[in-house]
């Protein structure tokens, strides 16, 4: 009985680190595999017992071997490859990227996404990228092509920055001939864009002129072609002048606020509607040093094609339109296990949940836990080659070491039936 159990535990032996060795061959091929996590091997002693585990009670029980009682998951991060791409996406902490049906989705960390025929963000494995658009809280695909391009007139525009206090107090010009004239008679000159009813943008050149020790006049002019009655090249004055009262702090106070903005009505000569927008110019400041515009934003949008994308560390995908513009499209879903080690590999960079990783928490990037995103990056295998084949070399020794048992014993018992002969 020891000599077959000896038998019998050694090739429990050649077989546990034949998989394991497989383990290591799976690893090793996969060393360039995106978001790739490596397998674990883990071993357990195997027991000779009677029926319904009986044991003798005279005598220890005999091992019986070895067995792989499990390929664990590393789910350790792998390191992050820029890539420049715009839809190449990387997951910098915890989580997993929802992909599949709604119903029975699969999860990944790889973020390699392309657009499929149908126009939506999906795997290379064909598999649909969930996620939430707006005003939804609900999983779904997201259209990366059903896009609004229209354009979106301007209602308002904000600029700020500074202009410097040690400007010389200067009187009002009159009206400009040219936007040279403007240039050479203000003290600050800013332009901003506005938009129209037909998503054509219209420049707006600011000047700003100091009156007074803490006090600026701004005007806003649009080229006099762009409007019915006007002359091209000819400035054209916008609404009234803006008063910009600061305080001995170089800041415009609450009761200042509604002085410092100018309401624009152009009528547009191209066929669009009447503009409607006002230009904020509150968030300026008069400190020392040059005058400088640091932010220009606004609600108006121009019509365009898609030109490219843009995915930020929130998960939150723009289209970027060949009018300068970004359009929200959605944002992408993120979900993290209490267990992720009770995952299921499935293939194809694919994880399920199971009763032992628990349900999936579903959320968005940089909220509950789950890291932020890093778009245009790739997040690289896990597999540490060296450590792999230093295991493949433990592994062939305990193959091999298995293997001199098997030949010995079966030495042993040709030599014992041959006593008999």
């Amino acid at each position: 009985m020891r000599l077959e159990s000896a038998l019998y535990a050694s090739s429990a032996g050649l077989e546990a680190h034949g998989d394991a060795m497989s383990v290591i061959g799976d690893n090793v091929s996969n060393a360039n595999t995106t978001a790739f996590k490596s397998g674990v091997v883990q071993f357990a002693d195997l027991l000779a017992e009677g029926p319904e585990e009986r044991k003798s009670s005279a005598k220890e029980v005999v091992g019986n071997g070895v067995i792989v009682s499990q390929v664990r998951q590393d789910h350790q991060a792998g390191a992050v490859e820029v890539t420049g791409r715009s839809l190449d996406v990387a997951l910098d902490g915890e989580g997993f990227f929802i992909v599949g049906g709604a119903a029975d989705p699969s999860f990944t960390r790889a973020g390699s996404f392309i657009i499929d025929e149908a126009g939506l963000l999906s795997t290379a494995a064909g598999k649909n990228v969930l996620g939430f658009v707006e005003g939804s809280n609900t999983l779904q695909t997201i259209d990366m092509l059903s896009l609004n391009v229209s354009g979106t007139p301007s209602s308002l525009i904000t600029i700020s920055g500074n202009l410097g206090s040690q400007f010389p107090i200067t009187d009002l010009p009159g009206a400009p001939a040219t936007f040279q004239e403007i240039g050479a008679n203000a003290n600050f000159v800013t332009s901003a864009s506005a938009f129209d009813t037909l998503g054509i943008g219209h420049d707006v050149t600011v000047a700003f002129y100091k009156t007074g020790a803490t006090q600026w006049t701004a005007r806003a002019f649009i080229d006099g072609g762009d409007v019915t009655g006007g002359t091209a090249g000819v400035p054209l004055q916008l609404g009234a002048d803006a008063v910009l009262n600061f305080n001995t702090s170089g800041i415009i106070e609450d009761a200042n606020l509604a002085t410092a903005q100018i309401t624009a009505t152009p009528a547009y000569a191209n066929g669009a509607a009447q503009g409607a927008f006002t230009m904020d110019l509150s968030s300026f400041t008069q400190f020392g040093g040059t005058s400088v515009t640091s932010t220009i934003t606004q609600d108006g949008q121009g019509t365009g094609d898609i030109a490219d994308y843009e995915i930020n560390a929130d998960g939150q995908i723009f289209a970027q339109l060949s009018s300068g513009a970004k359009q929200l499209i959605g944002t992408l879903a993120v979900a993290n296990f209490n267990n992720e080690e009770g995952l299921v590999r499935v293939g194809s960079s694919l994880f399920v949940d199971s009763d032992r990783s628990g349900d999936a928490i579903i959320g968005t990037a940089g909220t509950a836990g789950v890291g932020e995103i890093e778009g245009g990056a790739l997040e690289l295998s896990n597999v540490d080659l060296a450590d792999q084949f230093v295991d493949l070399v433990i592994y062939q020794r305990g193959y091999s070491a298995s293997s001199q048992i098997f030949q010995a014993t079966g030495d042993i018992m040709r030599d014992t039936i041959n006593l008999i002969r």
